[in-house]
């Protein structure tokens, strides 16, 4: 889905915008696409180096650079003028939610805690 929302911005994102607006528009654009709900999910390496390389296919393309010119994916980053931060916004939205979830007594914050069973257990008693 990300590929997606880049290539209907892809004409924007590929001409003669300056390297700063095109970097701001992917933020906008594109990783409100991919970041939408990860803070739930649980990842599988696989499913993380399936994010890396979504964020590396997006840095080169808005380079203009081909697989074939035998850049590496440390090189990219720095061509662009970013670093590969991703997974770190994924983990920060996830401390977030976490601590968004701990704070309201809920049956969510319940279940994370571990507590159902005692609590079941004490009804039980009673």
């Amino acid at each position: 889905m990300a590929k997606e929302a880049f290539n209907k911005r892809g004409e924007l994102l590929r001409g003669t915008l300056s390297k700063e607006l095109k970097k701001r528009m992917v933020k906008v654009s594109v990783w409100s696409v991919v970041l939408y709900a990860l803070e739930t999910r649980t990842f599988r390496n696989n499913d993380v180096k399936r994010l890396e390389a979504c964020e590396m296919w997006i840095w080169r393309k808005i380079e203009n650079i081909s697989w074939s010119d035998h850049i590496t994916n440390e090189q990219v980053p720095m061509m662009v003028g970013e670093q590969r931060t991703l997974m770190d916004t994924i983990r920060e939205r996830r401390r977030n939610w976490i601590d968004h979830i701990l704070r309201k007594n809920s049956l969510l914050r319940t279940v994370l805690e571990g507590k159902l069973k005692e609590e079941k257990e004490d009804e039980n008693r009673g």
